[in-house]
């Protein structure tokens, strides 16, 4: 496993625009924000159109193809705005000493996620692998991974259905699933925040079968991946 610090590997430039080199490592792995698209190879035998396309954006950034930024909505901008903010909350509501990445590369099944921050075990992680995080060929236990933390930010609306009625969106439920077998975490805080409102906090802890689904997942889109990979180089001038 690696992880690359935001430092290393930062997620915006500092014009705030998406820097090229996360887009592209992340756009070339499978990620827990989209995951759910390609659980119709489990549910319909195939995936859809746009799981499809998505597999194939995958394997094109595999070969240096430049990733755009997707296109944003406005709430989805306002929710990055309002991330950190809800980071600083929760450090001071929970006490946790919480580390930003850029993104962890678990180095199997071209998996990786760009977790909302990491809680280690024990406060002088950082100091043992440096200020690159650098970890070749550990696992989540021996780097000392306690917690990762998923932080979202709706407009009113889907605060109240998320925290109220606890109608949390299937896509966050597999995210946060994907996150924690990516990074191999106890377990995931569920952090939603809007400034109006109280700070929503939900422990979620890894689902046996939910996990064993994502990987039987993994296993059938990595040989898709690997055969548009070889149709793309051959057809290519």
């Amino acid at each position: 496993m690696r992880i690359y610090t935001k430092e290393e590997l930062p997620q915006h430039l500092e014009n705030g625009t998406a820097n090229p080199d996360w887009l592209n490592l992340r756009a070339s792995r499978f990620s827990g924000s989209d995951f759910y698209l390609f659980m119709s190879l489990l549910e319909k035998g195939k995936l859809t159109d746009t799981a499809e396309s998505k597999l194939y954006e995958k394997a094109l950034a595999s070969l240096g193809e430049e990733v755009s930024e997707s296109i944003t909505s406005a709430a989805m901008e306002k929710g990055t705005e309002l991330e950190p903010f809800a980071r600083e909350l929760y450090v001071e509501e929970t006490f946790e000493d919480v580390r930003e990445v850029g993104f962890v590369d678990c180095e199997v099944l071209r998996a990786g996620c760009s977790p909302d921050g990491i809680i280690y075990a024990n406060s002088g992680s950082e100091t043992r692998f440096g200020e690159l995080l650098f970890v070749q060929g550990e696992s989540a236990e021996q780097v000392g991974i306690k917690k990762i933390i998923e932080i979202k930010c709706p407009d009113i609306k889907n605060y109240v259905k998320m925290v109220a009625q606890h109608k949390i969106p299937t896509a966050y439920k597999v995210q946060m699933q994907y996150n924690l077998f990516a990074t191999g975490a106890k377990c995931c805080d569920f952090v939603v925040y809007h400034p109006d409102m109280k700070l929503y906090i939900e422990t979620v802890y890894p689902d046996e079968q939910i996990q064993k689904e994502i990987v039987q997942v993994l296993e059938k889109l990595n040989p898709m991946y690997d055969d548009i990979v070889k149709d793309l180089n051959e057809l290519k001038k």
